[in-house]
């Protein structure tokens, strides 16, 4: 079972805000990576939205994807997804992390909190005060790690301030850079060394 976690968010962290893809897909070069990516990963990525696959492939920066496995091999620990590039099955988000060879970091995505009901109920749970209710990806980490006690070791990051997971907290403006991916060793070492 896996003790250590960086929760995810994929805008911001390995996606710079650049839209290389519209070129490329407005060239036709899709076809031409849904082959290549057959080859690579044997997956047949013609089954998701183009502008998905072309964003992993195109726009996710190759040194913030470095900075992430590095963090990821220093620490010994896993991809708990975050970002809104969540779906139901996690399927997709492991064929995406397979293009950049992240698929065997990937451990689970927490969990939607969508509606006005499942946040409160949550805060209650979790003992939060009512200035929560519009924290949602704050919420829906603090749940994942309540209901995963296994988790000795965490950091959440993203480009979105969640000023309540404390030092569990790294934020980056466009990509994870290598100052910021030694942050994120640090707490999870520090982290998990004193938890």
């Amino acid at each position: 079972m896996i003790e250590k976690v960086v929760f995810l968010d994929i805008d911001g962290v390995l996606q710079p805000f650049t839209q290389y893809r519209f070129d490329h897909i407005e060239k036709g070069d899709m076809d031409k990576v849904y082959e290549e990516l057959l080859q690579k990963t044997g997956v047949d990525y013609r089954q998701y939205d183009k502008y998905d696959v072309a964003a992993v492939y195109y726009d996710w920066d190759v040194h913030a994807v470095s900075e992430l496995k590095r963090v990821l091999d220093t620490a010994d620990a896993g991809i708990v997804l975050s970002s809104s590039w969540r779906d139901e099955t996690n399927d997709r988000m492991i064929d995406f992390f397979r293009i950049h060879e992240l698929d065997r970091y990937f451990v689970d995505s927490t969990p939607y909190l969508e509606s006005t009901y499942d946040l409160s109920h949550y805060i209650a749970i979790l003992n939060l005060g009512d200035d929560m209710k519009y924290r949602t990806r704050e919420i829906e980490i603090l749940l994942y790690l309540h209901e995963h006690p296994e988790i000795k070791g965490y950091v959440a990051i993203d480009d979105m301030t969640l000023k309540d997971l404390g030092e569990h907290f790294v934020q980056t403006a466009t990509r994870l850079t290598p100052e910021l991916a030694d942050r994120c060793i640090e707490v999870l070492t520090v982290a998990y060394s004193a938890g």
